[in-house]
């Protein structure tokens, strides 16, 4: 179960990774904004309902039941993504793996230190050489980006504040978000005695509007979803197509 979850976390990462771009070349103007618009609230779908469908399998199943529906939704993806175009690079030539391999270790290391921090303790040998280790591999990654013909990742591109924003996004909800998800179930059964499906719709109230706030995000921002109006027109409703 250890290697399927590895393999299922390599997929979320290249979903989560090339999502946004594959979005923003296939689609553009009001198209592109819906799009985005769809693409969150779908995110914001799973984070709303995976805690209270989760919950209700495990009370009416088992909690083997919750990762058989992982292959049920990932063979459904199989099928519907069978027309999409290939969107690879014509002329890229090599993989980056001193950049790939210098990030990982990065990220492992930072991923380390936080997990042994609560019970080696946070000023202790291991944890604080997980997070000094994780900073020089960063650096590291850095230098071979900067030095590189084709790099992993053009570092160039965090001069564009829409590009950070889109970064940042998901990093803030996995930082201030995510982590109640998977304490609050477990306290909720432990100090409040609520069973698992309880549980799960008690998060409801938290992670509803994560699902809805994304399919308003394309008027709130500007773009509008109808195709009527212009760009640099903020004022657009639905009233004003025609």
């Amino acid at each position: 179960m250890d290697l399927a979850r590895f393999v299922q976390g390599m997929g979320a990462a290249a979903v989560l990774t090339s999502g946004s771009a594959l979005l923003a070349h296939t689609f553009s103007g009001a198209a592109r904004a819906r799009a985005f618009g769809i693409f969150g609230a779908s995110i914001g779908f799973g984070l709303a309902m995976g805690p209270f469908v989760s919950g209700l399998l495990v009370g009416v199943a088992s909690w083997h039941a919750v990762f058989l529906v992982n292959v049920l939704l990932g063979a459904v993806v199989l099928v519907l993504a069978r027309p999409l175009p290939e969107s690879k690079n014509p002329g890229a030539r090599r993989i980056d793996l001193p950049g790939v391999g210098t990030f990982t270790l990065a990220l492992m290391l930072l991923a380390l230190g936080f997990v042994e921090g609560p019970s080696q303790g946070w000023g202790g040998i291991v944890t604080l050489g997980s997070f000094a280790g994780a900073a020089l591999f960063l650096a590291l990654f850095v230098v071979v980006e900067l030095r590189v013909t084709e790099p992993m990742f053009d570092l160039s591109l965090l001069r564009r504040p829409t590009f950070v924003a889109i970064i940042w996004q998901p990093v803030s909800i996995v930082f201030a978000f995510a982590a109640l998800l998977v304490y609050l179930p477990p306290y909720f059964q432990g100090a409040g005695g609520a069973g698992s499906t309880m549980s799960g719709a008690m998060l409801l109230p938290l992670t509803l509007p994560v699902f809805v706030l994304p399919l308003f995000t394309a008027r709130w921002c500007g773009c509008c979803p109808y195709g009527c109006c212009s760009p640099s027109d903020r004022r657009c409703w639905p009233s004003r197509c025609r």
